[in-house]
């Protein structure tokens, strides 16, 4: 299955995100009331998830929707489609949850 740029990158800011908050992947799928495989495949960007499911991991990320939205679309700019899609190391990404006014 082909993953589209933007839903890897989603995913990417999403794995960071619950691993900086203390979440297992397990613990953050009870708190978004997601089955654990649903949301790991989300981490790998292979779903194209509705704006209900959006909101609860924003919401239990504790940050606008906007702002995980923002951190995707940074993530595309910084790296490019092609990094994206080829994976990004997460101690690259330095900036995630840090605002969308961050500059790297």
């Amino acid at each position: 299955m082909d993953s589209e740029p933007f839903q890897v990158a989603f995913g990417i800011v999403v794995r960071r995100l619950r691993a900086e908050k203390g979440y297992s992947q397990e613990s953050f799928a009870d708190v978004v009331r997601l089955h654990r495989t649903y949301v790991g495949s989300i981490e790998r960007g292979e779903r194209n998830i509705s704006l209900q499911n959006l909101r609860r991991l924003a919401d239990a990320l504790r940050m606008p929707l906007s702002q995980l939205v923002a951190q995707a679309e940074h993530l595309l700019d910084d790296y490019g489609e092609e990094a994206v899609l080829r994976g990004v190391p997460m101690e690259d990404v330095e900036y995630l949850g840090k605002g969308p006014d961050f500059t790297p």
